[in-house]
């Protein structure tokens, strides 16, 4: 792995850990611009303040096994497919526990985020792939995890 490999996946790495605590920080409950990914929550029940470090450490993992593979587009692309439309089905399945418990503005605001968000990275990871250009590729995981660490699966029950 050369050096530009390395400053983005560290560099993504650190970019993650602030986008992972954010919400920590922000405020004590939910808010439509800091949404808390369910699966995080998980992570922080049970891992603590160590709940931050694990999504870096998939997205090192990731870069790492996969940046220098001649199917890193390919898959980049085809996760971002999958992981949209898995956010479609959870926003349909679970839009009226969010309008019951984090109320209409929140959940529509989450969602619109996830939709221009998602949006972006399938066309971000459509390019890269199309045009095999490593940095929009790189980019693109970036974008991804991002996505997965700020809004993705908001976690839309009851405050806890």
């Amino acid at each position: 792995m050369g050096k530009t490999e390395k400053k983005w996946m560290y560099t993504g790495a650190l970019m993650l850990v602030v986008t992972t605590l954010t919400p920590a920080f922000i405020e004590t409950n939910h808010s439509p611009f800091a949404p808390f990914p369910i699966y995080l929550m998980i992570f922080a029940r049970v891992l603590s303040f160590g709940y931050f470090l694990v999504m870096p450490a998939l997205y090192i993992l990731c870069f790492w096994l996969l940046n220098e593979k001649s199917f890193f587009g390919l898959f980049v692309f085809l996760t971002s497919l999958v992981v949209t439309i898995l956010g479609v089905w959870f926003f349909i399945e679970l839009w009226p526990y969010g309008l019951k418990y984090q109320g209409q503005r929140h959940t529509e605001i989450v969602a619109i985020e996830n939709a221009i968000g998602f949006f972006i990275q399938i066309l971000i990871s459509f390019f890269g792939f199309i045009s095999k250009s490593k940095t929009m590729q790189s980019f693109s995981l970036i974008f991804l995890f991002f996505l997965l660490s700020w809004c993705a699966f908001p976690y839309l029950g009851e405050y806890m």
